[in-house]
């Protein structure tokens, strides 16, 4: 079983042991993880990540382009189903909202992107 991430290092309980997850949240940490990530920029795997970070500073610009960024980046993710995406921006920061259907659970879930 994997272990959920926090901050770049592994999730610890109280006892200082690994947190582990269960199958949603496996694929939810893994989409997160291709959501975050530059695509370009893991040299393993060029084609790993997504171009949120490319997305133009004005929200209408943004929203036209979050979704195929979104389906872009987690279309080899087996068992995640892109529900919708949108996103805003407060100052310099980009906040991101994506609705997924896992399996037969659905979920929304929130990131902020650095620009």
């Amino acid at each position: 079983m994997d272990s959920k991430l926090k901050n770049g290092d592994h999730a610890r309980d109280a006892r200082g042991l690994s947190i582990p997850l269960d199958a949603d949240g496996l694929l939810i940490q893994n989409a997160m993880i291709r959501l975050m990530v530059k695509k370009g920029s893991f040299p393993l795997n060029r084609e790993l990540g997504s171009l949120l970070w490319r997305l133009p500073r004005d929200t209408a610009g943004a929203n036209a382009l979050v979704s195929g960024y979104v389906q872009e980046a987690l279309g080899p993710l087996r068992g995640v189903q892109v529900d919708g995406a949108s996103c805003a921006y407060a100052g310099d920061r980009l906040t991101v909202h994506v609705s997924l259907t896992l399996r037969e659970s659905k979920k929304t879930v929130e990131l902020g992107v650095a620009l």
